[in-house]
């Protein structure tokens, strides 16, 4: 066979495989993200608090998923440094807890992705993602801008 001809067969095989493995990796390290649901904040806030509160405009969103979820927080701050981090029904953490952002002197943007499993409880698979933040030095940090992005595979509610 030609070098050309192997060279054509090797790249055949690859994009008839190449979906099959993806499918597989997925499956074994995850599960198949279907869905997605997006909140968008966009008028200011501002916190001094210590102790963790809810991100007015985007404090809750509600989700009917199962298994791998991952949510991307983006924000455009100003102020003091700031703290987040994203509750699930009102209970434990997604992964990894928190999330810092100093913007400094001026305005910054700034984004981040938790990860979590979810399954169900109690016979559903609705689930709530509720947003906290506070201001660890407890000067003021102001929110401008935001939104919360949840990727997830539809459970069944």
């Amino acid at each position: 066979m030609s070098r050309a001809r192997k060279a054509g067969v090797l790249a055949l095989s690859l994009l008839v495989t190449a979906p099959f493995v993806a499918t597989a990796l997925t499956l074994r390290n995850g599960s198949p993200a279907d869905h997605q649901r997006a909140v968008v904040k966009d008028r200011a806030s501002t916190t001094s608090s210590l102790e963790w509160a809810p991100v007015p405009g985007l404090a809750s969103t509600l989700v009917c998923a199962k298994g791998t979820v991952s949510a991307t927080l983006s924000v455009n701050l100003t102020g003091a440094p700031a703290s987040f981090r994203l509750r699930i029904d009102g209970g434990g953490l997604m992964e990894p807890e928190l999330a810092h952002f100093d913007p400094g002197a001026g305005t910054r943007s700034f984004s981040y992705t938790f990860a979590t499993k979810v399954g169900t409880w109690e016979g559903s698979d609705g689930h709530s993602f509720d947003l906290e933040w506070r201001s660890p030095s407890g000067a003021p940090t102001t929110l401008k801008r935001g939104d919360l992005v949840l990727l997830f595979g539809e459970g069944s509610c």
